[in-house]
């Protein structure tokens, strides 16, 4: 467990340095063939993940998405990560720009609009819930 907050706009390497993300992120088995289909999108995309660093959710759910979007490595993809407190706040109010009670919140973007959200876990992989989204 961590006790270190971090708190609004993030980079994967800030998380990555917090040993429970690190050790997430390494022990996480990707699905290639689901990369494979992934890697089809040709459509601009961006991903807004809201993130605790202090939560259990997203000790799990947040390094699965940095690696599978690494191992995507798709030019048609953006990532943000904007961390939040137990309150669910930053003080930038980034968050507070997006409706969620939930976090991890995975927001997928197109043109601007939202097409979908994975909220605390997806119910089959990480991999399948983007596929179900973006395809």
């Amino acid at each position: 467990m961590t006790n270190e907050m971090l708190i609004g706009e993030l980079t994967p390497e800030m998380m990555l340095k917090l040993p429970v993300f690190s050790d997430s992120y390494q022990d996480y088995q990707l699905d290639a063939d689901k990369l494979t289909d992934l890697n089809e999108l040709t459509q601009d995309t961006e991903i807004v993940t809201i993130v605790g660093t202090w939560c259990p959710d997203c000790y799990r759910e947040v390094p699965r998405l940095i690696k599978v979007l690494a191992c995507l490595n798709s030019p048609h993809i953006t990532a943000r990560y904007i961390g939040v407190d137990r309150a669910k706040l930053d003080e930038q109010g980034l968050a507070a720009k997006f409706e969620f009670s939930r976090i991890p919140t995975i927001i997928i973007k197109q043109n601007n609009q939202e097409v979908g959200r994975i909220i605390e876990r997806p119910a089959t992989s990480l991999e399948q819930a983007l596929l179900d989204i973006l395809f």
